[in-house]
C-alpha cells in the first residue's frame, strides 16, 4: 500500500512538495487538473420523508366568491421543507389535475418534527353540488404526501335581513347604513354601503365570501350614530342579524364616544346660540 500525502496550497516547509498549487504562483500542478476533471456524483444522501397534512375547513361554500383558509403541514422525516430546497405544496381535484382557483403561500424552513400552519386563498365561480380536492408536498415534482380528501359545496349566495332601532324607541330609517362582516380571525370579509332601512327592517342580498355554518361577527354602522354589532351562523336561508338600538352619540362620526363628541356638541351649540 502507497500513502501519498497531499495539500491543496502549501507554500512552505514541510508541505511545500505535496501542494497542489506551484510555489508562489496562482498556477496548479497537474494531479489538481486531473482530479478536477474527474466526474463527480452530487451528494444526496436519502431521506426518510414522513409528515402530515391536515385542516378543518368548511363543507359548504358560496358562488363568486374569495376566501382565505389554513392548513397544518407537520414534519416528522429527516429533512428541511424548504421552497429553496425544491418543496412545494400544490393541490389536486379529486380527477387527478391542478387547480388554478388556489393560490398557496411558499413553504419555508419546516425542520423536522415541526408544524406549521400554511396560508391559501381560494376563488369560487358557479354553484357545484360537489367538488373534492387533496393537498400533496412534492419535492422535484415528486410527491411525498398527500392529505385526506377535502369535500365542500358550493352553494347560491345567500341574503342577509337586519334589524335595528334607533335609541330610545323609534324605528331606524335611512338609505346610509354599512354592514360589515368579519370572520372568526377578525378579518374583515364582506361590506355593504349604502344599505336602505325602513322601519327597523333592511335586507342585503347576495352576501359573497362566507361559509356556510360558521360563526361571523356583523356590524351596522351609520353617520350619527355609534356602531352596534351582533354574531350569526350563516345558513342558506333566513338570515337574521337583529341589534340593539343605535345610540345617537357619536356626533364627530368617528366610531366611539368620547370627549370629542362633548367638545363637538358645545362648539356647535355655541355657534347656534350666536346666531340666536
Amino acid at each position: 500500500m502507497v500513502v501519498t500525502p497531499f495539500v491543496f496550497d502549501y507554500q512552505s516547509d514541510p508541505f511545500l512538495e505535496f501542494s497542489w498549487k506551484k510555489y508562489q504562483s496562482s498556477d496548479f500542478y497537474q494531479q489538481y487538473y486531473t482530479v478536477q476533471s474527474l466526474l463527480k456524483t452530487k451528494g444526496e444522501p436519502e431521506q426518510i420523508e414522513k409528515g402530515s397534512i391536515s385542516f378543518d375547513l368548511p363543507k359548504e361554500l358560496v358562488a363568486q366568491s374569495k376566501y382565505n383558509f389554513r392548513v397544518s403541514l407537520k414534519n416528522q422525516g429527516q429533512a428541511v421543507w424548504d421552497k429553496n430546497e425544491s418543496y412545494e405544496l400544490g393541490v389536486m381535484s379529486y380527477e387527478g389535475n391542478k387547480l388554478t382557483n388556489f393560490l398557496i403561500s411558499d413553504i419555508k424552513d419546516i425542520k423536522p418534527f415541526e408544524e406549521k400552519t400554511i396560508d391559501f386563498s381560494l376563488k369560487t365561480n358557479e354553484e357545484k353540488e360537489k367538488e373534492e380536492i387533496k393537498f400533496f408536498l412534492v419535492k422535484d415534482n415528486k410527491t411525498i404526501l398527500e392529505s385526506k380528501p377535502w369535500q365542500f359545496k358550493i352553494l347560491p349566495l345567500p341574503d342577509l335581513n337586519v334589524e335595528v332601532n334607533f335609541w330610545p324607541i323609534r324605528r331606524a330609517k335611512g338609505d346610509n347604513f354599512e354592514v360589515q362582516l368579519f370572520d372568526v380571525d377578525e378579518r374583515l370579509v364582506f361590506k355593504k354601503t349604502g344599505v336602505k332601512v325602513d322601519k327597523g327592517l333592511g335586507m342585503i342580498k347576495n352576501i359573497q365570501n362566507i361559509a356556510i355554518d360558521e360563526l361571523y361577527r356583523v356590524v351596522i354602522l351609520k353617520p350619527g350614530y355609534l356602531p352596534r354589532q351582533t354574531y350569526i351562523v350563516f345558513k342558506t336561508k333566513g338570515n337574521l342579524a337583529k341589534f340593539k338600538s343605535m345610540l345617537p352619540f357619536d356626533l364627530n362620526s368617528d366610531g366611539k364616544f368620547d370627549f370629542r363628541d362633548v367638545k363637538f356638541l358645545f362648539y356647535h351649540l355655541t355657534k347656534l346660540l350666536k346666531t340666536v
